[in-house]
């Protein structure tokens, strides 16, 4: 065939060029046309070039179909013919030689199909206003709108027409719809899933569905991220006191690199009579926990610390001005910057409160999940691995157990008995709801289990160095980290060498990647603590009874709190004054005390409270006891040294006496002063060295002193 590239061709009146070749500019635009339709494209150029050519069209028509008929099946030559009217004439949207009327559409998508980019637009358009289902949009244009032939008003805009269509189209005879229309074909012009997510429901929703922002924890420290977040367990348990079973709640926080839970502080639910409302965690108890993580755990004074908090209750506040309906200080965020020395940063992460186009009105504020990662998905493995334990309440409503609305009033029946009777028969009592202090051991026990499973999909695990090696003696011994094989005998050496079942390369645990970076952490004295939340947090003032502080706190439990009253060099602080305290609920192993000014005295330690079967804790306990009575009763002996000299003589000269023993004429004479005068012994002891009256005449005060 002729291979010319462009062509003059004679149409009546007027000659057109063809050009036989896809143009410069639109070769971008060619090149994202299915392989199949670029390769057809080319054919039909090449053969339209050929038919140019010829003397005769239809000749060279019907030697184009009979080459093609051995792989074009259906193409005759009066289809090649009209082919190429068409291209050396044009059509409604392409011009004369344009190649686009070559391609065969049906090959190439939705997107390139014959519909009006403006019919397009008006379609997603209503699929967009219908909330639930798209054939609802269908139903609507072709029975209410083209149907009716009539204007028609959609949300608040006033149409004449159909957008795309001068007239109102007519319909095909095979469909009875205008060209395109069928319900399948339009389903091709539907807007995504994220488009209509964001029109029916909003960008929160959408958000799951669209463009996600990935990170990886390599290059992180320890400590340089911390990830807080609150949570409510998916299990009803029994709590002390009260009369139904409700879901208990928690603070936790994790570590953006060991992706390791290193703190949870679970707390009861209390049912509030008067309100007929729970009592949940709130921003107050959750200033508490972030202080307990900066005084145990710490923060990095080398790099600093962000920690990553929510806008809900799990939240730290910025703003200095402090606002009537929020009970926490608004500038705790300003403390902790202060305290650190601008070294550990909050951030809250972005907010949902946008609307996806200016036909909704704005959604209510809420805070963005995926800010917290690490912490979000240990509440999911956490309730996971929970799923056994009794009362759960299903991941959400429609995973619910059927039965627990049932088991809820046989439980809070059974707990209304047990108060009206005595704590021995109602222990006997076998519930269906697990005590919460059972729920929080259970809870606690399985995020150490989490935390040390080596069987864990966390990313950039071995760039990070988060392996160990180990070696293992023999077959049923435990496994050692390989430091330790220099020391064993050469046999052992050798073993592990030669056999891959005596050695193992595997992935540390989550607690074991954390541990590699906690001790360059600093933590926060706690001596900063009353700095820290301010005097609005402070306890009431609290004697000094029996060397101690004792105190209840209703967040804590019915047992009361004890602390050692000891100043800051470890001196017992005198019995019956009175100082401020500050204890943390979420973390009560150590009491800040102040004096009236406000100043801090000391951090005074927990009392010993040892088991009776606990005989190194009973020792311990004794041990502090005598310490303290020692450094107590100090200054008293200090004060009261000399007269022992005095109870020594008594002591030494009756058993002279008793034993029938010559007594000394000092110790005589001494006898008679100590019978006749009441002064200090010690000084009259060292005036009979110098001077000893014969007589009683001469016996005085005076002649002593």
């Amino acid at each position: 065939m002729n291979n010319t590239l462009a062509m003059t061709v004679d149409q009546g009146n007027r000659s057109v060029t063809l050009c036989f070749d896809i143009p410069q500019c639109d070769r971008v635009y060619f090149s994202t046309l299915p392989e199949k339709v670029q390769t057809e494209v080319w054919q039909r150029l090449k053969q339209m070039a050929f038919v140019a050519a010829a003397k005769k069209v239809n000749t060279a028509c019907k030697q184009v179909a009979a080459s093609l008929k051995s792989f074009a099946r259906g193409f005759s030559w009066q289809r090649i013919r009209a082919l190429f009217y068409q291209f050396t004439k044009g059509t409604d949207k392409f011009a004369a030689g344009d190649w686009r009327i070559l391609v065969n559409w049906s090959k190439v998508g939705a997107s390139r199909s014959e519909l009006s980019p403006t019919f397009i637009e008006f379609w997603r358009m209503l699929c967009e206003q219908h909330q639930r289902v798209t054939s609802s949009a269908w139903r609507q244009l072709v029975f209410d709108i083209w149907r009716g032939r009539v204007p028609f008003q959609i949300k608040g805009k006033r149409y004449q027409q159909i957008p795309g269509y001068d007239v109102w189209p007519e319909a095909e005879p095979e469909t009875d719809l205008p060209a395109g229309w069928s319900e399948g074909n339009l389903y091709n012009y539907t807007p995504d899933r994220y488009e209509l997510a964001a029109a029916r429901i909003g960008i929160q929703k959408a958000s799951s569905l669209g463009f996600k922002i990935r990170t990886t924890r390599l290059g992180l420290k320890i400590g340089e991220f911390m990830e807080f977040d609150d949570h409510e367990f998916n299990v009803k348990v029994n709590f002390p006191g009260q009369m139904r079973s409700m879901r208990p709640r928690c603070f936790g926080a994790v570590d953006a690199l060991s992706d390791c839970m290193f703190s949870m502080v679970i707390k009861p639910t209390f049912w509030d009579m008067d309100a007929q409302a729970k009592q949940v965690l709130s921003e107050k108890d959750f200033m508490w926990f972030v202080v307990a993580v900066l005084t145990h755990r710490g923060y990095r004074a080398d790099i600093g610390t962000m920690l990553l908090v929510e806008h809900g209750t799990a939240t730290v506040r910025g703003n200095k001005k402090l606002r009537i309906d929020n009970p926490l200080r608004d500038d705790f965020e300003k403390r902790i910057f202060d305290a650190t020395g601008g070294k550990v940063r909050v951030d809250r992460g972005g907010r949902f409160h946008t609307k996806a186009n200016p036909g909704q009105f704005a959604p209510p504020s809420g805070g963005n999940f995926r800010f917290k990662p690490h912490v979000e998905q240990f509440w999911r493995m956490l309730d996971d691995w929970l799923d056994a334990v009794k009362g759960q309440t299903g991941k959400g409503r429609d995973f619910a157990p059927e039965e627990m609305e049932r088991t809820d009033a046989y439980n809070n029946k059974l707990l209304k008995v047990a108060q009206a009777m005595g704590v021995e028969d109602a222990s006997k009592l076998i519930l269906p709801r697990m005590t919460f202090d059972d729920f929080t051991n259970v809870a606690t026990k399985v995020m150490g289990l989490i935390n040390d499973d080596p069987d864990h999909a966390c990313n950039s695990w071995e760039k990070c160095g988060f392996i160990t090696k180990e070696y293992r003696a023999e077959l049923s011994s435990t496994w050692n980290p390989l430091a330790l094989l220099a020391r064993e005998q050469h046999e052992v050496q050798a073993l592990v060498s030669q056999s891959d079942l005596h050695f193992r390369v595997r992935r540390m645990t989550r607690a074991e990647a954390d541990r590699t970076g906690t001790t360059e952490l600093t933590p926060l004295p706690f001596e900063m603590i009353p700095s820290l939340v301010g005097p609005e947090y402070a306890g009431r003032p609290i004697p000094v009874i029996g060397g101690k502080f004792q105190f209840k706190d209703w967040r804590l439990g019915p047992d009361p709190l004890v602390f050692v009253a000891q100043d800051s060099s470890g001196h017992p602080l005198r019995e019956g004054e009175r100082f401020i305290p500050y204890c943390n609920p979420m973390s009560p192993d150590a009491l800040v005390i102040c004096d009236a000014s406000g100043s801090v005295v000391s951090v005074c330690p927990p009392d010993l409270e040892p088991a009776k079967n606990d005989e190194a804790g009973v020792k311990a306990a004794m041990g502090a006891k005598n310490h303290w009575q020692a450094v107590k009763l100090a200054g008293q002996r200090a004060r009261h040294a000399p007269a022992g000299s005095d109870v020594e003589f008594m002591k030494r000269h009756n058993a002279a006496v008793m034993d029938g023993k010559t007594v000394s004429p000092e110790d005589r004479q001494r006898q008679r002063n100590v019978k006749r005068f009441s002064g200090d012994a010690e000084v009259l002891a060292e005036n009979t060295k110098h001077q000893t009256p014969n007589t009683k005449e001469d016996f005085s005060a005076e002649a002593l002193l």
